[in-house]
């Protein structure tokens, strides 16, 4: 397997520092390994949108002199203390699904594998770094004369900016890691059941179905809730600012019936595309979608939970990632609403020590 599966040694008694750079904020999450058991050292959250000259909750490209100016501020005032780093990939920056090969003894995938890449990755293979997971018989498609395989390719470009980046943040790269991983594991959770994870960014929301520990379906939708406050501005005659505040305030809970059809009207658009996607894969693999899990910031918005619930019929939480650490008694009711922002970070911080 490439890097960004890789895991890099278990140091028992450590910590580490995960990275999680998105369109409109960048999140850490700072954890410590004694034994077999995580602690919470530190967290936070900063938005990006100032770096550019732009409104908090506003999606950006900085260049990369200002995202390591963003990142050392975030490091400083959150006092992260770890050298050691993950850094989670973007879906955007990188390809990932579930392809069928030749069947081939275990010896010979690394040859086939990167023919059989040929077919789907859209630029040159000597150009991306792939890694793969084979999956065991039983989840096969159906077709007795093919293997499947998870497939992830991020381009070296790519890989090689964010090793810059560590490198002038002073942090040593234990791991880059494509995010659908780092947020599958920072969730904490098996899967047993075909679980959609959906990942509510600034810019995009992304789609996962995860279930027995596996990834089986990733997918882009450029709508996100950068959308929602900008539709509130427009309409409503908000400046950026109050809109944010008014989509964070209230959200979908708001007594304001316009504030929920802007809200409920983008949604909409997100949705047909996931039933879009998600139909193909029950048709697919023959397993239905049972559960829902919202992370990301947008995940944060009041009432979102409900407008999904009733969307889909079926159960729907938030990821809390730091659930699964100690911390703090006084901290845990802040954790559980904060949690959702930072499954990336805490998968990757955990990725970075070793875990699985």
């Amino acid at each position: 397997m490439s890097a960004f599966f890789g895991l890099f040694g278990n140091d028992k008694n450590a910590k580490a520092v995960g990275i999680d750079i998105g369109s409109s904020a960048v999140k850490v999450v700072e954890i410590g390994l004694k034994g077999d058991y995580y602690s919470l050292l530190t967290y936070g959250s900063l938005a990006l949108g100032p770096y550019a000259g732009k409104e908090i909750g506003r999606a950006v490209v900085l260049p990369q002199e200002k995202l390591v100016e963003a990142i050392t501020d975030l490091l400083q005032e959150t006092k992260v203390s770890s050298k050691v780093a993950g850094f989670t990939i973007p879906l955007r920056s990188s390809f990932l699904r579930v392809i069928e090969i030749p069947p081939v003894e275990e010896k010979y995938l690394k040859t086939v594998i990167p023919i059989e890449a040929r077919k789907y990755v859209p630029v040159p293979i000597d150009e991306v770094s792939l890694g793969w997971t084979v999956l065991p018989p039983q989840y096969n498609s159906g077709d007795p004369g093919k293997m499947d395989v998870i497939l992830a390719a991020i381009h070296n470009d790519i890989l090689n900016s964010y090793t810059q980046i560590a490198s002038r943040l002073n942090l040593e790269s234990k791991i880059l890691e494509i995010e659908a991983f780092s947020a599958m594991r920072g969730m904490g959770e098996a899967y047993s059941v075909p679980t959609l994870i959906c990942d509510i960014g600034a810019l995009s929301t992304k789609i996962y179905v995860v279930f027995d520990g596996l990834t089986w379906l990733a997918h882009s939708i450029g709508k996100g809730s950068q959308d929602i406050t900008l539709n509130l501005s427009k309409v409503m005659g908000l400046t950026i600012e109050e809109a944010e505040l008014l989509k964070r305030g209230e959200g979908v809970n708001s007594n304001n019936a316009d504030v929920k059809s802007i809200i409920s009207l983008l949604m909409q658009n997100v949705f047909v595309e996931i039933k879009r996607v998600t139909a193909l894969f029950e048709s697919r693999r023959g397993k239905k979608i049972e559960r829902i899990v919202l992370s990301g910031a947008g995940a944060l918005m009041p009432g979102i939970e409900g407008l999904w619930s009733e969307e889909f019929k079926l159960p729907v939480d938030k990821s809390e990632p730091f659930k699964q650490i100690d911390t703090l008694e006084v901290l845990k009711k802040a954790l559980q609403e904060a949690g959702p922002e930072f499954a990336g970070a805490m998968g990757v911080a955990m990725g970075a020590l070793g875990a699985h």
